[in-house]
């Protein structure tokens, strides 16, 4: 597949549209640092780590070693949403006993902890 001039010339100035300018500007001043000195940091090596499948299934490994309790949960809820939308009222009910259910184990993992 080849790419056409045009094509290449629109997608460039897409990129450069819709980016900030402080931004190009750095970009153009480090690939033009690197261009006349090689011993500069190369523009276009990769600086952050990249998220892999495999590094998101090792993360997900391990996190299924570690035990779940529902006080280390914090799940999004009604009192969390604030007046600006509305909900419906069993959703609160079921907040309330969430969090009664969390302080109960909670206190139990304190209590199992003081015993030992």
């Amino acid at each position: 597949m080849t790419v056409d001039m045009s094509d290449h010339f629109i997608a460039h100035f897409e990129l450069n549209t819709s980016l900030p300018r402080d931004l190009l500007l750095k970009w153009e001043a480090e690939i033009e640092a690197w261009e006349q000195d090689k011993t500069q940091p190369d523009p276009f090596t990769l600086k952050m780590a990249i998220t892999t499948l495999s590094r998101i299934e090792e993360q997900t490994a391990t996190a299924q070693k570690k035990p779940l309790h529902a006080y280390t949960v914090s799940p999004w809820l009604p009192s969390q949403i604030g007046t600006k939308v509305t909900f419906d009222l069993h959703l609160a009910e079921i907040e309330r006993k969430l969090r009664v259910a969390q302080a109960y184990e909670a206190l139990e993992t304190l209590q199992s902890h003081l015993q030992i």
